[in-house]
């Protein structure tokens, strides 16, 4: 533990006993609040979505610091990329969505679709590549 969390401990030891329960949520809350005031500072922005079965690529919210150029551009890139998954079979198109989505590993996504994980992994790959080849224009 370094100074600052050691400071921080005791600092929420001592509004514990003083029962302010505000300033004990403030300073437990400080870490995150760091961490979102980094990501502002090096202009880095967040992707919070939940994925149903219908969802696609496009329907991810995006929350970013920055400004709107940013957000818009982000999201053509997230249409661009909704729209080349399109074109690939089914099989690839749940491949990428375990894997880059809901961050499954190759051995549970080989297990769903019953393929050996290295098949699955040759084809995720595949799939990255071909995506970064495709989307060049965005980089």
């Amino acid at each position: 533990m370094n100074r600052v969390s050691e400071r921080r401990e005791q600092k929420i030891q001592q509004a514990v006993a003083q029962g302010n329960w505000e300033e004990v949520l403030h300073l437990l809350d400080q870490p995150f609040e760091n961490s979102l005031r980094k990501d502002r500072y090096y202009q880095l922005g967040s992707l919070e979505f939940q994925v149903s079965e219908k969802s696609t690529l496009a329907d991810i919210e995006l929350i970013d610091y920055d400004d709107t150029v940013n957000i818009l551009a982000r999201v053509e890139l997230i249409e661009a990329i909704d729209k080349l998954l399109a074109t690939l079979d089914e099989i690839d198109q749940r491949i990428f969505e375990l894997r880059a989505i809901g961050m499954e590993s190759f051995r549970q996504i080989s297990q769903e679709i019953s393929l050996s994980d290295k098949t699955v992994k040759r084809r995720y790959e595949k799939t990255v590549g071909w995506l970064q080849q495709e989307l060049t224009d965005f980089f």
